[in-house]
């Protein structure tokens, strides 16, 4: 009847990312997509290193990883979902994305139950099973956008972005069995790093002169969005990732939305509709019933 520290954590990183994403839509607008994530990543490697180095951990050694998991975790979870992601923000409402995010459910249940052979509680299938229905309910209406080839558009790169962040999941879980928490997620942000430079070199030219030639207004909230969706919304996530089946995270981070709805209300003036409220009463009701009564 009681709800499990991993259980704690995969709902904590759920109210991070939230918040991170709104945040992160409010700044940044001054930089290219690709410059926004390399400047996002590049900032969270430099705070997880330095957790690293204050608690006495070193990098693990690859001879003990698998690399192509590793690598393809990186790409696929960071540079190739990632870069999907700041693409949808630039082009569509935070709710919108956030909806489409609901996808990540049933991709990754799926995948866990194929290759890594993980079956969910009873209990545990009825709350996602409200958790994925009470998303649904929100599917987002194009027809009440102004640009409606624009946040069609938008929708759709969320979807690229939730598919390559699903199969990037996937690949982690087993990662996290063979070295520290803290010390696989430097490295699969360390990977990604030359490949988001790489990226925004080839499109947008050198991404440090860009960063350099930008205005400052509005870093704050792109940083700042870094640090609570990228550093602890991360964290919290691989913590829980740790302890606990890859489906019930996933279920438990789609909560996600519940947040959104409430920061996009007060720091983005997005409006709350009645359908709404009522998706997130169904995704809480799912909650309790996929958490409390197991």
């Amino acid at each position: 009847m009681s709800i499990s520290s991993g259980e704690y954590a995969a709902l904590f990183s759920a109210l991070c990312w939230a918040l991170g994403i709104v945040l992160m839509k409010k700044g940044g607008g001054g930089l290219s997509v690709t410059a926004r994530n390399f400047c996002r990543h590049f900032f969270v490697t430099i705070l997880f290193i330095s957790i690293m180095l204050f608690r006495g951990e070193t990098i693990p050694s690859f001879a003990n990883l698998s690399i192509p998991l590793l690598v393809l975790s990186s790409i696929l979870g960071i540079v190739v979902s990632e870069t999907f992601f700041m693409k949808a923000l630039s082009e569509t409402d935070t709710s919108a994305i956030t909806i489409a995010g609901m996808l990540y459910t049933p991709i990754v249940i799926l995948i866990s139950a194929l290759f890594l052979k993980e079956i969910l509680s009873t209990f545990e299938m009825i709350g996602g099973l409200f958790i994925v229905s009470g998303s649904l309910l929100t599917f987002p209406r194009f027809a009440l956008f102004e640009d409606i080839q624009r946040h069609r558009r938008g929708y759709f790169y969320a979807v690229l972005s939730v598919a390559a962040a699903a199969v990037g999941t996937i690949t982690m879980k087993p990662l996290l069995a063979e070295t520290d928490l803290l010390g696989i997620i430097v490295l699969r942000i360390a990977i990604a790093l030359p490949f988001l430079m790489i990226i925004s070199n080839c499109r947008n030219g050198c991404v440090i002169l860009e960063l350099f030639r930008t205005p400052v207004k509005g870093f704050g909230f792109l940083l700042g969005g870094a640090f609570f969706s990228d550093f602890l919304g991360t964290y919290f996530w691989a913590t829980s990732m740790q302890s606990e089946n890859v489906s019930l995270v996933t279920m438990l981070g789609q909560t996600s939305i519940i947040f959104v709805l409430l920061f996009s209300r007060l720091l983005l003036s997005e409006r709350i509709t009645t359908i709404k409220i009522t998706a997130t009463t169904v995704i809480f009701v799912g909650l309790l019933v996929t958490t409390i009564f197991e």
